[in-house]
């Protein structure tokens, strides 16, 4: 569990959601978060799990939808539940590092044909680097 707790805290700070540390129970940090309820905290969590599914089934983003490729147990290599995978990463297209957030988008822009990315600092993307870190193997 307290794998899953750091891994998933890395990715929310890749999203751009340094101040989410306190959301994960034994993971708070000096700051404002530090007297979040736990209850309310894990409450927030699994709903931002919620509505990152929603974002990774749809086709909202891009002319198809993430789970097209990434939760198809026909193309295992791309398949995320099959995977295991840290960011920060390099990215072969970017020629550089590149943040969860960051991968999300560039799938979104090349894979998908999106028209737009979404916000680094929104809620959009922390929703669904909140889902991708919840479904990867272990």
């Amino acid at each position: 569990m307290r794998a899953f707790q750091w891994t998933l805290t890395a990715a929310l700070l890749g999203a751009g959601l340094a101040a989410t540390l306190a959301v994960l129970p034994g993971t708070a940090s000096a700051g404002d978060d530090d007297d979040v309820a736990p209850e309310v905290a894990e409450k927030a969590l699994k709903e931002s799990i919620a509505k990152g599914k929603e974002l990774f089934e749809s086709n909202s983003l891009g002319r198809k939808s993430c789970k097209e490729c990434h939760e198809d147990p026909d193309k295992p290599k791309d398949d995320l539940r099959q995977r295991s995978f840290s960011y920060p990463s390099y990215s072969r297209r970017a020629k550089r590092v590149v943040t969860l957030s960051q991968k999300i988008n560039e799938m979104i822009q090349y894979r998908s044909r999106g028209t737009k990315t979404l916000d680094a600092a929104g809620e959009d993307i922390a929703n669904l680097a909140a889902y991708v870190e919840s479904i990867k193997k272990r």
